[in-house]
């Protein structure tokens, strides 16, 4: 089946509110904190799964390592797609069910261009994608999710959305982040579970309707950055999409300097194991810590991206 909300979160809280366990799901580690905190609110647990260096993904071999030592601790995998990579993951997928048919596995392709076809064969049991704030395509609100049949899926009661609260959730996970110290969580109205603006039908067409101009905009800062920048510093292409996507060392100082030259750029995403649990995630702490994200999307351009180039080639020269 086929579900449309305002916002992807609400998706994934509707199908954890109407497909209630007991039992842990497994996290990524650099998951973006929406999702552990939807899994509060739904009342889910969830478990940390630090990533691997190559895929920047869950770690596989630990993840099904889990769910073979303790059949009984685990119902389902949330799986992100770090930076929106592309590409098939059916033989992990494959891997889970073949250990335990029954764990859930949900495929987060929130940061992929969207894709309205559902052409392909996955073992996954759900397939969630946005268009949300700061996605490849950002209209400001809108989640579609693949459902397998075999689960539920309603609706929650529509209650009361307060953005203040999803303000002051924001800034209370972020000071956790910045301190390294426990978040804790108290439940308030900060999830949108409204009704969607427009039809779903209307949604597709004003959606397909971005993306080519979107990916043309892509390319072509893309090219200024591949062009521009040192290879050494540069993620796989694979990782190029959402935004792109440097290591660079120092990169708080690198930050100051773009921001000072009325710049942008993002540093996505931190590992939450320590934060939102107990744990160390090791290869997630690494990659944050010199992992800068730059725009190549409707808030830039291409002088942007160049200018943005020369500050970063100014800044290897002071290392």
């Amino acid at each position: 089946m086929i579900v449309y909300e305002k916002r992807a979160s609400a998706i994934l809280f509707n199908f954890l509110s109407a497909n209630r366990t007991s039992k842990t799901y497994l996290l990524p580690a650099n998951v973006c904190p929406l999702v552990p905190l939807v899994f509060l609110k739904a009342g889910v647990n969830y478990e940390f799964v630090d990533i691997n260096l190559k895929t920047l993904c869950m770690d596989e071999n630990t993840a099904l390592k889990k769910l073979k030592s303790n059949r009984n601790l685990y119902t389902g995998v949330f799986f992100v797609r770090t930076y929106g990579i592309e590409g098939t993951f059916e033989t992990f997928f494959n891997k889970i069910k073949q250990l335990n048919k029954n764990i859930t596995i949900v495929d987060d392709k929130c940061l992929t261009m969207p894709d309205f076809t559902r052409h392909y064969y996955t073992s996954a049991d759900v397939v969630l994608n946005s268009t949300g704030y700061a996605k490849c395509i950002d209209i400001n609100f809108g989640g579609y999710g693949f459902i397998s049949e075999k689960y539920k899926y309603c609706t929650a009661k529509r209650f009361a959305y307060k953005p203040k609260d999803m303000d002051d959730l924001t800034e209370k996970y972020k000071k956790a982040l910045e301190s390294g110290k426990k978040f804790r969580y108290a439940d308030t109205s900060w999830l949108d579970n409204g009704i969607p603006p427009i039809s779903f039908s209307k949604y597709k067409i004003l959606v397909n309707r971005e993306i080519p101009g979107i990916v043309k905009l892509k390319k072509k800062i893309n090219d200024i950055y591949n062009k521009n920048l040192p290879k050494y510093i540069q993620l796989d292409s694979a990782f190029q999409n959402w935004r792109y996507n440097i290591i660079v060392p120092h990169k708080e100082k690198l930050l100051s300097k773009i921001f000072a030259s009325k710049l942008f750029a993002s540093t996505h995403y931190a590992s939450l194991n320590g934060i939102f649990s107990k744990g160390r995630s090791k290869n997630a702490e690494g990659l944050h810590s010199l992992v800068v994200n730059l725009f190549n999307d409707r808030y830039y351009d291409e002088a942007k991206a160049r200018q943005t180039a020369r500050i970063i080639n100014e800044h290897l020269k002071t290392i």
